[in-house]
């Protein structure tokens, strides 16, 4: 028991050493309400370009673009794409205008999740360092109504008793990162509440 101790606070340790900082939610480049509120959605795209690293290791803080262990092991890639799918659809169900039918693109840059190992360990630790870009495209004319590369979407991960008692009540990493991921898409669009916030915490 002592020995497992001296473990978990050398693993705290050395993530409060590497990893404390200020993350946020946040964007400077979103359309005008008076702007979106006319578009009307006619196609969706999320891309997850080939070009982002990946990991799947178990460690403490893996060195990839693409982290994420809040499902069964299987092909991460496509579960993550899978995650963006959703909160698109979410994020970007109101855009019901009378004006321009356009597709809303969202590709990813970073999807750093917690990972098993450091989601088990340590308590009171972890980020889902999310970001993304967003083009809005007029169909008719192809020109590019609005974008922004590099929208922040971090949010503070879960770990030990209190991700355990998350996932009892159906509050699992999958339910939080779709449902915050849809709101600042929302919130970007000018279709929801301006979701933008700091906080502090250990992570990567």
């Amino acid at each position: 028991m002592y020995r497992r101790q001296l473990v978990l606070s050398f693993l705290a340790l050395t993530a409060t050493t590497a990893c404390t900082r200020t993350w946020e939610t946040a964007f400077d480049e979103n359309p005008s309400v008076q702007k979106s509120s006319n578009w009307h959605l006619e196609d969706l795209v999320v891309i997850v370009p080939d070009t982002l690293t990946l990991s799947d290791e178990d460690q403490l803080a893996p060195d990839a673009d693409i982290v994420w262990h809040g499902e069964a092991p299987g092909d991460t890639r496509s579960q993550v794409e899978a995650i963006l799918d959703e909160a698109a659809e979410k994020g970007t169900a109101k855009l019901k205008g009378n004006g321009p039918r356009v597709t809303v693109e969202i590709t990813l840059e970073q999807f750093h999740s917690i990972t098993r190992r450091a989601r088990r360990s340590l308590s009171g630790i972890g980020v889902h360092n999310i970001q993304f870009g967003i083009r809005v495209i007029d169909i008719k004319t192809n020109q590019v109504l609005a974008e922004e590369a590099g929208i922040n979407a971090a949010l503070p991960a879960y770990s030990g008793l209190a991700a355990v008692e998350a996932d009892a009540i159906g509050e699992t990493q999958r339910v939080r990162v779709v449902r915050h991921v849809s709101a600042v898409i929302s919130a970007w669009l000018g279709t929801g509440p301006d979701v933008r916030s700091t906080f502090e915490r250990i992570g990567r």
